[in-house]
């Protein structure tokens, strides 16, 4: 996997990138193609340990395609995962949030969120920001936006 630093600004920790890796899947000759555009360089050093730290989940997801022998979408595995996994405590819900920069800006219960944007990929037709655990997911489609907890 090869990167290209886009652009690296002094004002905030986010380092814009062009990197791409892909979900090989051992039915078919598709595969899911991951693009990687950002990455916070307070915690990582570059784009490839940003989408390594989320590799649980992404190789769950690409297990669960192989397994059904089909591609599916992303919110299919994760509403999935949420219902049937219950040595899991995952969650997902609908939510409405806004990407600025490092910040991951949502209301929940009333109280206004200030989250850490760790980075952001594209798979699936999602735009995918990332906060520890969480996952804050837009459906380029639809316009849904989830936020998805993984445990």
């Amino acid at each position: 996997m090869s990167s290209i630093i886009l652009h690296s600004s002094e004002n905030h920790p986010m380092k814009s990138i062009f990197e791409m890796c892909f979900l090989t899947l051992d039915f078919t000759c598709e595969n899911y193609r991951i693009e990687i555009s950002t990455f916070n360089n307070d915690y990582f050093r570059d784009g490839n340990s940003f989408i390594n730290a989320y590799g649980i989940v992404l190789n769950d997801f690409k297990s669960f395609a192989n397994n059904k022998e089909e591609k599916i979408r992303f919110i299919e595995f994760l509403e999935d995962s949420v219902a049937n996994n219950t040595y899991l405590h995952d969650y997902i819900s609908k939510i409405n949030f806004t990407i600025n920069k490092e910040h991951i800006y949502f209301e929940r219960d009333g109280e206004k969120e200030d989250w850490i944007n760790m980075g952001e990929f594209y798979m699936d037709n999602y735009h995918v920001n990332c906060c520890g655990s969480y996952m804050f997911l837009t459906d380029l489609i639809s316009n849904d936006q989830f936020m998805y907890y993984g445990d």
